[in-house]
């Protein structure tokens, strides 16, 4: 089978006999209330898909048997796509998305950033904010992407507007607290984020998290983040904006 440049592949619950033919880039939609695995339908190669959509009903969910790359549209309006720790969606640099509470991806996500528009436009400070980012702090538009993830618990985005360098930025949420925080369990958002950046040197996040993972004995005007570098635990002074 030969499909055409721009053709789209709808799956429910079946599966292709054999690996189709492309003749340039192709779209995938997963539809229908079957929870499946993705497979020969899905292109491995980095170029060949353009648009990902997820169109599930309720909570059936599609597993990732390989990495995958989103050269256009990461389409997220229902159901949920899972990650494991051997495969990943890759957003492309010419990539966008959209998601939302009812449809999200569980799992990580990498992000390729090119140029800001304005590298001039930002300071130097350093920000990080639990909620949306406010407008007065996105530089252009072009360099934000918002990471529609969650866990199995929740829906727990992360917004990331890169100010300066040129690379991807890998996003994984994580229930529970940061290991060898020495953190106080009552008083901890139990939730955390892991980041990775390759060429980025600077960017703004933002987090949401759901309200179930604030404890009953924690305010959250007093949150502050701490940050695990793999060889030490930071506890910052910044406080969430």
């Amino acid at each position: 089978m030969t499909l055409a440049n721009g053709a789209t592949i709808a799956r429910d619950n079946g599966t292709l006999q054999s690996a189709p033919t492309l003749s340039g880039v192709i779209n995938v939609d997963y539809f229908g209330a079957s929870t499946i695995t993705t497979g020969i339908e899905l292109p491995g190669t980095t170029n060949q898909l353009s648009s990902l959509i997820m169109n599930k009903i309720g909570m059936a969910t599609v597993t990732l048997d390989k990495n995958v790359t989103v050269n256009g549209a990461l389409t997220l309006t229902g159901g949920s796509l899972i990650t494991t720790a051997a495969f990943r969606i890759f957003v492309a640099a010419t990539g966008t998305s959209t998601g939302s509470a009812a449809s999200f991806v569980i799992g990580t996500i990498q992000k390729t950033f090119g140029a800001p528009p304005d590298p001039a436009f930002r300071n130097a400070s350093e920000k990080l904010v639990f909620g949306a980012i406010p407008n007065a702090l996105l530089g252009g538009g072009s360099n934000t992407f918002v990471y529609f993830v969650g866990t199995a618990s929740g829906y727990s985005p992360a917004t990331i507007n890169v100010d300066s360098g040129v690379g991807s930025f890998t996003v994984s949420p994580a229930t529970g607290i940061i290991s060898g925080s020495g953190l106080d369990p009552a008083k901890t958002l139990a939730r955390y984020w892991s980041l990775t950046a390759s060429g980025i040197s600077q960017a703004d996040i933002a987090f949401q998290y759901p309200q179930a993972d604030v404890p009953g004995g924690a305010v959250e005007s007093q949150f502050k983040f701490v940050r695990n570098t793999g060889d030490q635990i930071i506890h910052s002074s910044l406080q969430p904006a």
